[in-house]
């Protein structure tokens, strides 16, 4: 990072009091860089509280963004209810829902500015640290009120869809959750491990009734484990539910493993053991970013590799970038292991993952997650009443007309 750059004046960085005690708080102009946030009186803004440590955070302004950084806090710095991992940044940008501890900042354009330009429904976010925002995710979970979206994965070789990675929602009173909302709620109520699995089990149950799907048999589909399953070693047995062979007659079933394990060589050595024992393959997701390396790769080999989006997306513009991606594809390709490159928008980044080589794409280019009645343009008056869809009437209104196919041809098995 670039230290003591002083950037212009149309980059400050606003940060709005988010939360119960919002309103009695002003907003933090972060004008400088660095700048940093904490108890002592000596930080650029003090924040007098006692979850807060004394040099908790530090903003710094690098190749035009803001990067925000955790200096070993007690408590954490949280972005988007994603925890920055000791002293490594991540990029700030309008929208984003901030915690230092349990105090909240949603980042706006201009101080007066409303909070709806922020990407998040703060009104549901801001309760998640009292007893409303306890009720909901009991709900959530206990109530089952949660139901999948499929996003396409295509062969970029044959342009064809060859498997789907399954994306939990999460309904409220107050209305649908994005993953990211969901999990910020469930990170401040230690029950992540909880959502995880109910988002899983609802993609599984779609999975099952098979209403909308067609002929699937040999076809992949992708699963998230989140972080906090993974210690407790009772998530194996969550995941036998998925490997009686009804299941498995309609999918190959891939689990996602995060990126934050892929270096705990030891530990994952024994999950990818016990997730093939089960008749499934493994997948490290996101690639690239953080901790992962390619010796990790070597060590314990998984059966895919999917690319950071930020990956795709650099190696799209920058010949370095590029030339780096390409040899990690490469060298996966010599271990017999494919690689599927994440968030792919444009065709410039498709481009780029044809030229390197990449086995699999995903992403807006080729279709945004959708129910499966969407992907296969099924008519909603005719889903069982089971349909997650239906009982938690979520179906459009207006209906009655056939919406075109948002997934490619799907390939058949040979």
């Amino acid at each position: 990072m670039v230290a003591n750059n002083r950037p212009n004046c149309e980059t400050p960085l606003v940060l709005k009091p988010h939360g119960a005690d919002a309103e009695q708080e002003r907003s933090i102009i972060v004008d400088h860089s660095p700048f940093w946030i904490g108890r002592r009186p000596e930080n650029d803004k003090q924040l007098i509280r006692s979850d807060i440590s004394g040099r908790h955070a530090v903003f710094n302004f690098d190749d035009g963004s803001w990067w925000v950084a955790d200096n070993n806090s007690t408590n954490g710095t949280f972005v988007n209810a994603h925890r920055v991992e000791g002293t490594r940044p991540i990029r700030v940008n309008v929208g984003d829902v901030l915690y230092f501890a349990t105090k909240g900042f949603v980042v706006v354009c201009e101080e007066d500015d409303s909070a709806n330009r922020s990407l998040y429904n703060t009104k549901v976010l801001g309760e998640s640290t009292n007893i409303r925002g306890v009720m909901q995710l009991i709900r959530i979970i206990n109530e089952q009120r949660t139901y999948p979206h499929f996003q396409p994965i295509v062969d970029l070789e044959l342009d064809e869809t060859v498997g789907w990675e399954a994306l939990g929602r999460a309904m409220t009173e107050d209305g649908p959750l994005t993953p990211a909302q969901a999990f910020f709620l469930a990170q401040h109520n230690k029950v992540e491990a909880k959502l995880s699995r109910r988002f899983r089990e609802s993609a599984v149950a779609c999975g099952r009734c098979h209403h909308c799907w067609g002929d699937t048999q040999g076809l992949m589909l992708f699963l998230n484990l989140h972080t906090a399953e993974i210690p407790d070693s009772a998530f194996i047995d969550s995941l036998k539910d998925l490997a009686d062979a009804e299941f498995r007659r309609y999918f190959r079933i891939v689990v996602e493993m995060p990126e934050s394990w892929v270096c705990k060589t030891e530990e994952m050595r024994r999950l990818t053991q016990q997730i093939r024992a089960l008749g499934m393959q493994v997948a490290y997701d996101d690639f690239g970013v953080g901790q992962s390396r390619l010796t990790d790769l070597r060590e314990v080999p998984p059966d895919f590799v999917k690319l950071d989006r930020h990956l795709v997306q650099q190696a799209a513009v920058d010949k370095v970038q590029y030339d780096l991606v390409k040899a990690i594809v490469d060298a996966c390709r010599k271990m017999q292991i494919r690689t599927l490159g994440e968030g792919i928008e444009t065709k410039e980044e498709l481009e780029a993952c044809k030229s390197m080589r990449v086995n699999l794409g995903q992403g807006y280019y080729f279709s945004r997650p959708l129910p499966a009645y969407e992907l296969f343009s099924k008519n909603t008056r005719e889903l069982p009443n089971q349909c997650q869809f239906v009982r938690l009437d979520l179906l459009p209104r207006r209906e009655g007309h056939e919406r075109p196919s948002a997934a490619r041809g799907v390939a058949q098995p040979g």
